[in-house]
């Protein structure tokens, strides 16, 4: 995948990963670690490009408000560019987000069905 590709890609899946995590209030030490320790792996980034990722998909959910209700354009890149193995891997990596403080709330299920509807829909 082409750089420039790889970090839209990462970018907008970043932004939906920190709007789980920010539905059951103000993420925690105990997420943002995680996330950061997911995203090095989801997008084989060192720590300082996770790290940045992560604060991309901060400041852009403090702006959107809440991305759940732009799902698919957040996503675009992902539909657009990923192999239908890959996007499950998103939809897994959200779930997993949505499980580090405890079990899902209703804002977190929500978001995670639709990003599992717009990107495995085929």
């Amino acid at each position: 995948m082409h750089i420039i590709i790889a970090i839209l890609v990462a970018l907008a899946a970043a932004v939906l990963i920190y709007q789980i995590a920010s539905y059951d209030g103000a993420v925690t030490e105990r997420q943002t670690t995680q996330i950061l320790a997911d995203m090095r792996l989801a997008f084989d980034a060192d720590g300082e490009t996770a790290s940045g990722l992560y604060a991309f998909a901060r400041v852009a959910v403090g702006e959107i408000n809440d991305a759940g209700n732009i799902v698919r354009k957040v996503l675009r890149p992902v539909i657009e560019i990923c192999a239908p193995a890959e996007k499950s891997r998103l939809v897994e990596l959200l779930e997993r987000t949505a499980e580090i403080e405890g079990p899902p709330i209703d804002m977190q299920r929500r978001l995670i069905a639709e990003a599992r509807r717009v990107l495995l829909a085929d």
